[in-house]
């Protein structure tokens, strides 16, 4: 279960972005035609053009090279705040999770144990373990996102952990998906 109205403010974030990566469309295709009318003009006047125009074509310019820096900025805090509403919304997660794995952990690792060895013999793609500690464990995302993690938590596109062990000299996570190694 997400917190109430994550979803609602997830589905806001992405119509802004949406409205983002519109706006900077056509500020781009405005620049394109700029360039190419003072180029065109250029051409035509082979001559000198008045420094009254040459000031007013450089703050235009100029203006929209600021415009199309914003909805870059906008987008890269946008991007940040999905990040962060996602850890949120994971660890209230895994809240959720963690007494229903305690009490089903020893039940479902008897009946899973010969057809989950073999699914979790391939490492998680994009993923890296960080820290182990007290049975507890620190992963990271493929977009440098860090999540601490144990057995019964839920990892976003990886699954639930079925266990945090030691293989050889290494530590891993062991997913429903693979495993989370130390090294990508």
């Amino acid at each position: 279960m997400s917190p109430p109205g994550a979803h609602e403010a997830i589905r806001r974030m992405e119509a802004e972005t949406a409205l983002s990566r519109d706006t900077l469309v056509k500020l781009t295709d405005e620049m394109t035609a700029l360039k190419s009318a003072v180029t065109d003009r250029a051409v035509a006047h082979t001559g000198s053009i008045a420094p009254s125009e040459q000031a007013r074509l450089a703050e235009t310019i100029d203006r929209l090279k600021a415009t199309i820096q914003d909805p870059d900025k906008k987008l890269t805090a946008i991007e940040e705040r999905l990040t962060r509403m996602e850890g949120q919304i994971m660890a209230g997660l895994n809240n959720l999770a963690a007494p229903k794995a305690a009490a089903t952990a020893s039940a479902t690792e008897q009946e899973s144990a010969p057809a989950a060895k073999a699914v979790k013999a391939e490492p998680v793609d994009g993923w890296v373990l960080r820290e182990v500690y007290n049975g507890s464990a620190l992963v990271e995302s493929r977009n440098r996102g860090l999540y601490e993690v144990m057995p019964g938590n839920m990892i976003p596109g990886v699954g639930r952990v079925e266990a945090i062990e030691r293989r050889g000299a290494r530590w891993v996570v062991v997913t429903d998906k693979g495993f989370i190694g130390a090294y990508r």
